[in-house]
């Protein structure tokens, strides 16, 4: 497809590329930044960058987005749902689909100490990401691939200029969030969870969630239901 005509969605974060960057194939023609393209990974960075300087309510702007990467309006609410994603499975779409709540904005993040050769294509994995999820209401939020250092949940989310904030997480993280960074600021900061399942004993899980809600009582939390992927895990997948 010949994306130099092509009209719509992505027109403007076309024209901010091509005006300014002058990305342009070896004929000379324009070209689209959702092409598969090799990019180096200076322009991967920029195209990355471009998106997350106007992805509420990570960014406080009006400046139109692309619905590909920005699928909901960001009022007063939003799911984060958070993790390295290498390589997206079925466990994650499904966990999306069975949360009852939206908007869910996917966030994206990277382990500061694998090689850099893994962390450099951050472009192509973003779109990657964003296609798995086109024809969906989630968005996919870029910004923390930038980043070569670790990213504690607690150091953005509570900068985030939302009424409610909430989190989407595997039941083998819910048992574990107690260890996260100043959990309890970040757990009393939060509305509530949405834990999805991960083939944890149920017992563990059910006493986790009575603990957690007598420590915080405000916190809604709520068990989602079982399905056919829980076994998935990125890490086995990548070994295969």
């Amino acid at each position: 497809m010949d994306y130099r005509y092509q009209k719509g969605q992505f027109e403007v974060l076309a024209k901010k590329i091509d005006d300014e960057w002058n990305l342009t194939s070896q004929e000379g023609e324009w070209v689209s930044p959702l092409s598969e393209m090799n990019w180096n990974q200076e322009s991967q960075r920029e195209l990355i960058k471009w998106v997350a300087d106007r992805f509420p309510p990570f960014a406080n702007t009006n400046e139109p987005i692309p619905k590909l990467f920005l699928k909901s309006e960001i009022k007063n609410k939003a799911i984060f749902f958070g993790g390295s994603f290498n390589p997206w499975h079925m466990g994650h779409r499904v966990s999306l689909d069975l949360c009852p709540a939206e908007p869910i904005i996917i966030v994206p993040d990277q382990n500061p100490w694998k090689e850099v050769h893994e962390r450099q294509n951050i472009w192509s994995y973003y779109l990657d990401i964003c296609r798995k999820v086109e024809n969906s209401n989630f968005s996919v939020y870029p910004g923390f691939l930038l980043l070569d250092r670790v990213n504690p949940t607690v150091d953005w989310l509570l900068q985030i200029k939302l009424d409610s904030k909430w989190l989407l997480i595997g039941e083998d993280t819910f048992l574990g969030i107690e260890k996260w960074k100043e959990a309890s600021q970040l757990l009393h900061h939060l509305k509530g969870l949405y834990v999805s399942p991960r083939g944890q004993d149920p017992k563990l899980v059910e006493e986790q969630r009575v603990k957690l809600k007598k420590q915080y009582p405000h916190l809604f939390i709520q068990l989602l239901d079982h399905h056919d992927y829980e076994d998935l895990s990125s890490t086995e997948l990548r070994k295969k």
